[in-house]
């Protein structure tokens, strides 16, 4: 790696950043403020479900399939049991969710039953004679017991809760939240709501980059813009370094009089691990930690570098300390682009694009199993509009030095974060 002196590459930048990362502490949380957190226990099953054979239909449990008719001995509701065996030649009445008594080869369900006083046959209009275990959940074929149902380090979903809840658990071990502090810095910067002066601009970014982090998980304190004024960032950081998981600086990452980030971390001694990536937009991005390896991830002030920024480091951070496994690898798909691309530059380059419903690709790019999105790239590309960022819904990833690519040619794109949730 090149350090602090030339620019990192991509991936060595995001194997630096995972690399010092650790995740968050571990707390249990109710089944009802789980969904969206990361499990960091094995959930284990502490009993076999279904515990015996169990009815999937309303109808007659029977025993002897050769028979033809059956004497009904009686009835079983879900959520009763019974105890006595189920003889060859007799049916009992059964239900969608009735344990089954020993000894039952099938289920015959209600509407081809023919019933007369307590004698059961079937129906004259069905023929078919019921097959052994027709109708019929066999014990265990859920789960057993001692077997891991959910495996740690996964993203909780509904579904997981509903799993858990059917285990009897109450409460589940998950990742505490990290606590990512946003700073905003500029002296040209004010919040919406208030009228704009000449020179001024509303911050928007941290707007963008506190709803990603909600809606990865992570609890967001976004102070208003800071003015550039050393000793206020510095106060600001120290506090930030000592409630947060996580601080992410917006602005003031490059090399100007009034880019104060990186002097004011240096006055608490943090260490800068890189300061300059080999990307566009987004060059000027650095990573630090602290003493106590409270990592600072700083992101240019322009829309589009901190979007892409926000993309491409902070989500699989939030990710890595909420403890999932995370690759220093981007997650690429395949797409066609309907935008001819250059020879690429001497760095990797991001593209806001959109995907496009336009039928001209006449089923161009069509693998073996799916069609391929088609993707156009949007025509202004400069890092300080706001416009095409706010309508970018993908970003085309050209690698340094990449051929030149025609109409219809594959292009790797990068998904925004939340749609790997």
């Amino acid at each position: 790696m090149t350090g602090l002196h030339n620019p990192l590459s991509l991936i060595e930048a995001r194997t630096l950043i995972l690399s010092h990362l650790v995740p968050t502490q571990i707390e249990k949380v109710p089944l009802e403020k789980a969904t969206g957190r990361v499990l960091r226990e094995d959930l284990i099953a502490p009993f076999t479900s279904p515990e015996k054979n169990l009815s999937t239909m309303d109808g007659y449990a029977v025993s002897g399939l050769q028979c033809d008719s059956w004497s009904v001995i009686g009835e079983i509701p879900a959520g009763t049991t019974y105890d006595a065996d189920l003889s060859s030649g007799n049916a009992i009445r059964v239900f969608t969710g009735s344990q089954l008594p020993q000894y039952t080869d099938a289920v015959i369900p209600q509407e081809l039953i023919s019933l007369h006083n307590t004698t059961i046959s079937i129906a004259p209009d069905h023929k078919q004679k019921p097959k052994p275990l027709d109708f019929i959940l066999a014990a265990g074929s859920d789960f057993q017991k001692n077997q891991t149902v959910l495996s740690q380090t996964r993203r909780i979903s509904a579904r997981d809760v509903s799993l858990a809840a059917s285990l009897g658990y109450e409460q589940i071990a998950v990742s505490k939240s990290p606590r990512v502090t946003l700073i905003s810095t500029g002296s040209e910067l004010i919040l919406p709501g208030k009228p704009l002066k000449q020179g001024q601009i509303y911050a928007s970014n941290a707007f963008a980059l506190a709803s990603l982090v909600d809606l990865l998980g992570g609890k967001v304190l976004s102070l208003p813009p800071l003015v550039d004024n050393k000793s206020l960032l510095i106060n600001t950081l120290a506090h930030a370094l000592e409630t947060s998981d996580l601080i992410v600086t917006i602005g003031g990452a490059s090399v100007g009089n009034y880019d104060l980030v990186k002097p004011a971390l240096a006055e608490l001694n943090a260490r800068l691990l890189f300061q300059r990536v080999n990307t566009r937009p987004g060059r000027p991005t650095f990573f630090a930690l602290n003493n106590h390896n409270i990592p600072v991830l700083g992101l240019p002030g322009n829309p589009a570098s901190c979007m892409v920024g926000s993309w491409i480091y902070l989500a699989d951070i939030i990710r890595a300390l909420s403890g999932l496994k995370t690759s220093p690898q981007l997650s690429l798909q395949s797409a066609v682009s309907l935008s001819p691309l250059p020879q690429g530059s001497h760095t990797d380059v991001f593209l806001r694009a959109t995907f496009s419903n336009t039928a001209n690709l006449a089923e161009t790019k069509e693998s073996e199993h799916h069609r391929l999105p088609a993707v156009s790239i949007l025509p202004r590309q400069e890092s300080g509009l706001n416009l095409p960022t706010a309508h970018a819904q993908i970003l085309v990833f050209r690698k340094a030095h990449a051929h030149p690519l025609s109409i219809n040619e594959n292009v790797p794109i990068l998904l925004p974060p939340h749609s790997f949730l």
